[in-house]
């Protein structure tokens, strides 16, 4: 599947670490301005009273889990509301985290042809800073398994288990030069698309099958699949008889 091709492709590289890769703090490397590491805001701040049938956009776990926005289901606030939260507003390209789930962890890019929105409680909203690690890079390390198992780590809860802001911004990400980042993240498409391919492959070769099964069944059924004797008695004088 494309996400074991980028964790496979992610922790191969690791393993063959060049002498400049560091481990790096998520808060090190969100981008240097206010609330680019941020979580959605307490239910006392946003009330299902304030939502709306238009206006600005809010962004849910499911979306993230999807890494699907934008449809039938959106919830939207007013311009105002949408003011109010600043310090928990999005936009195209930051990394949105599901904190609450089972597990936590799930991990999206917010598209580039997205609006601006505010995230609800329970998900995570990370800008990095792409001096230092590109988006797509971080997104693909994040999806590895590798970080998964911390994201379980720093985990709580009995009912439903939660990552807290403070807890989730000391993960250290894994942060070779932008050079070796570009390479990983071309490679890592690459099997993406590779991955597509196969999937269409299969999907084709099934749907050739069903049809092929169905023309066997109806050739049986008219007796074309053995040459018939028209020397045998009719059906309905075999039926009677028996």
């Amino acid at each position: 599947s494309p996400t074991a091709a980028s964790n496979h492709e992610i922790e191969r590289w690791a393993s063959q670490a060049q002498p400049n890769l560091r481990a790096v703090p998520i808060n090190q490397v969100s981008a240097d301005e206010k609330y680019s590491l941020a979580i959605g805001p307490f239910g006392s701040n946003l009330k299902v009273s304030d939502y709306r049938t238009e206006g600005r956009p809010l962004v849910f776990v499911r979306e993230i889990r999807a890494e699907r926005f934008g449809d039938e289901k959106t919830k939207f606030i007013t311009p105002e509301k949408f003011a109010e939260l600043k310090a928990h507003q999005i936009a195209a390209g930051d990394i949105l985290i599901t904190k609450m789930g089972d597990p936590p962890g799930d991990v999206a890019i917010y598209p580039d042809n997205a609006p601006d929105a505010v995230i609800t409680a329970d998900c995570i909203k990370l800008r990095v800073n792409e001096s230092i690690i590109l988006r797509k890079y971080a997104y693909l390390q994040m999806k590895s398994d590798s970080f998964r198992q911390k994201i379980l780590g720093i985990s709580a809860g009995v009912a439903q288990q939660k990552v807290s802001l403070g807890n989730f911004r000391e993960i250290p990400l894994l942060v070779p030069s932008l050079k070796e980042q570009t390479e990983i993240v071309r490679r890592v498409e690459q099997l993406f698309a590779f991955a597509d391919q196969l999937e269409a492959k299969v999907a084709s070769a099934k749907s050739r099958i069903d049809l092929l099964t169905q023309s066997i069944l109806a050739k049986a059924f008219r007796g074309e699949l053995v040459p018939q004797d028209p020397n045998d008695e009719p059906a309905s004088v075999l039926l009677e008889r028996i």
